[in-house]
């Protein structure tokens, strides 16, 4: 079984371009931060010759810098340019170890150190919640193995070829090549990262139009994400039929852009626009459409599949109890007599 599990999130990485390079920089960044620990001892002993209470220091600033950055990183949680501050994180965290042998004294590295702790905080942030936008829920928490593993194997790699470096080309030497490892990445895939955010901000319209809707508000985060991915549109021009009443319901629909008219038994008896949703009584009741719904303007809609609607709703009791509500209500202001719910 847990081969199983591994195996599915090691797919979900491999089949997912932006999660490679999330968890491909994540391991770079903790290459380096194995590679940290190791300098921090060789930067105290042999180039400022603190001893190891001068060590001690190197760590507390890290630290510090850190605990400084977690006051200010809440303000990220919403932020919808997570992958530019991702790269911002990757130079904090790379260009201060680079820049320690330009000015080898105490006090200026331990500010360097503290900049590089800041950029451990503001790291975190993308690395950690990026995935969640990305990976399917069911695959979510493997997806999540595997970022581990690879936390673990970067720092464990790190901290082994560390003294190997500094042995072939020197503290020195070591300390740039590997300090600008992480701003030679986020410069060569800005570009990658400023595109994701660009597709994750179209995406926050549509978790907003979730968010507002009864049966979907109270969902778990990834399970919004997910529903948000899943979403497709469609066009229609004017006139056109959505589904006709008694066709098999296998869809579920969010009107985005137009208008639509509700016909039931030959009668208009509502008028749906921008917010509407429709479609929702033949999926949670397995029954023929019970309305025809055709578009009264050129109309734009998001569809979630029958699958992934009901995976959403039935799975959570206050998702449940609203779309029961909203059944009730739609169904009193007309039920079709030849359909028993």
């Amino acid at each position: 079984m847990l081969a199983r599990d591994t195996a599915a999130g090691a797919r979900a990485v491999a089949g997912n371009v932006d999660l490679r390079l999330l968890f491909g920089l994540g391991f770079a960044q903790n290459f380096v931060r194995g590679a940290l620990n190791v300098f921090v001892v060789v930067i105290a002993l042999e180039l400022l010759r603190t001893g190891e209470s001068g060590a001690a220091a190197l760590f507390a600033a890290v630290g510090a810098g850190g605990l400084l950055g977690s006051f200010g990183v809440a303000f990220l949680i919403g932020s919808r340019r997570l992958g530019w501050w991702l790269a911002i994180a990757l130079v904090l965290w790379g260009a201060p170890i680079a820049a320690v042998v330009a000015v080898p004294m105490e006090s200026v590295v331990l500010a360097l150190l503290a900049v590089v702790g800041l950029g451990n905080a503001i790291i975190n942030v993308p690395l950690f919640t990026l995935p969640v936008r990305l990976a399917p829920d069911a695959v979510l928490a493997r997806a999540f193995g595997i970022f581990g593993s690879l936390i673990a194997l970067g720092v464990a790699l790190g901290s082994a070829v560390t003294p190997v470096l500094i042995t072939l080309v020197g503290l020195r030497g070591a300390l740039v090549a590997t300090g600008l490892l992480l701003p030679v990445l986020a410069a060569v895939f800005l570009p990658r990262l400023r595109l994701l955010d660009g597709r994750l901000q179209v995406r926050d319209a549509e978790i907003q139009l979730l968010r507002t809707t009864p049966m979907f508000a109270l969902l778990p985060v990834p399970t919004i994400e997910h529903l948000a991915s899943s979403l497709r549109r469609r066009r229609l021009p004017a006139g056109a039929v959505v589904f006709r009443q008694g066709d098999a319901g296998d869809t579920f629909y969010f009107v985005d852009q137009g208008e639509a008219e509700v016909i039931g038994d030959g009668e208009v008896v509502a008028t749906i626009a921008h917010g509407d949703f429709f479609g929702e009584i033949a999926l949670l009741h397995d029954v023929p459409r019970t309305t025809t719904v055709r578009a009264r303007t050129d109309l734009s809609v998001l569809e979630i599949e029958r699958q992934e609607f009901l995976d959403a709703v039935s799975g959570y009791r206050s998702s449940s109890d609203a779309a029961s509500a909203i059944v009730a209500r739609h169904l009193a202001r007309f039920s079709p007599g030849t359909v028993r719910l």
